[in-house]
C-alpha cells in the first residue's frame, strides 16, 4: 500500500483549538480513493469538557493493515 505512487498514502492530522476541540483524524489513499480509517476527538470547551467523540470503520483499517503487512 505505501509504495513510491503518490497516490497512495497515509495521511493523520490533528489540530487543537483552545477552548473549544482537540482533535485526530486519519485516511488512507490508494489509487486516490480515499478511505476513512478513525477519528478522535475530545471537548475542551465548558459545556462538553473532556466528552470524547471517537469512531473508526473496521474495514477500511483491516484492508490498511493487511496492505501492509
Amino acid at each position: 500500500m505505501f509504495s513510491d505512487n503518490p497516490n497512495t498514502k497515509l495521511i493523520i492530522e490533528g489540530r487543537v483549538v483552545l477552548g473549544q476541540l482537540a482533535e485526530i483524524h486519519a485516511d488512507a489513499f490508494k489509487a486516490g480513493e480515499k478511505k476513512n480509517l478513525f477519528h478522535g476527538l475530545i471537548h475542551l470547551d465548558e459545556e462538553k469538557f473532556l466528552k470524547p467523540d471517537f469512531g473508526y470503520n473496521k474495514d477500511n483499517v483491516i484492508h490498511m493493515l493487511v496492505s501492509i503487512f
